[in-house]
């Protein structure tokens, strides 16, 4: 931490009612926050107060999920997930994911999950998926970072999980979307808080 400018603030006031004055009165542009993932009846009841942050954030908020590791999340960015379904949200978190695969010569695997496609129709539907992926990378990009789009047909939160570990991604980047937080800070089955739930690295999510 040495050469980092460092500030204790203690208040007291509901969670995001105080953490909401503290962002623009310090003019933060990036939250970094912890999980303990609840689940199912525990979610339900107490809610989630990392979805709650990330859904009503206007900056970008990197949770660190229970299942993180603290070394991996020290390491650097070198295998990068950006998983998107073409939404406002998740088109602008690719602008970070992209601006980071540049900064640290990172690759970048871009996912587009679809679930319920017969088998019949599945060739095609990736295929347009897949153009919609390529479209979205600049052509220089490959001078650096490595690009890579994947398209599969699951379901969404584990075909993220199961693409990040397979490219041992140690950073993943996603859009959100600005439904009613406080609502969805206690539903069981929002696809960003599961992804953040059991990610094994750092998620990085931007409210559309």
């Amino acid at each position: 931490m040495k050469g980092v400018t460092r500030e204790g603030i203690a208040l007291r006031g509901e969670l995001w009612y105080v953490l909401e004055d503290v962002i623009q009165k310090n003019s933060v542009d990036l939250i970094i926050v912890g999980s303990q993932g609840k689940h199912g009846l525990k979610k339900l009841v107490l809610g989630s107060d990392a979805e709650q942050i990330f859904r009503r954030a206007r900056c970008p908020v990197l949770t660190i999920g229970p299942k993180v590791h603290a070394q991996e999340a020290i390491d650097g960015f070198h295998n990068i997930l950006f998983a998107t379904d073409f939404s406002a949200g998740s088109l602008r978190a690719f602008q970070y994911a992209l601006s980071l695969a540049e900064e640290n010569q990172a690759h970048l695997t871009l996912l587009h999950v679809i679930p319920l496609v017969p088998l019949p129709h599945q060739g095609s539907v990736a295929a347009r998926a897949r153009t919609q992926l390529e479209g979205l990378v600049p052509r220089d990009a490959s001078d650096w970072c490595k690009p890579e789009c994947e398209v599969r047909f699951e379901f969404p939160a584990e075909a993220i999980l199961n693409l990040a570990r397979e490219r041992n991604a140690d950073l993943m980047v996603m859009g959100v979307h600005k439904r009613a937080p406080l609502a969805s800070a206690h539903l069981p089955w929002a696809i960003a808080y599961e992804v953040v739930c059991d990610a094994p690295c750092p998620v990085l999510t931007v409210r559309d």
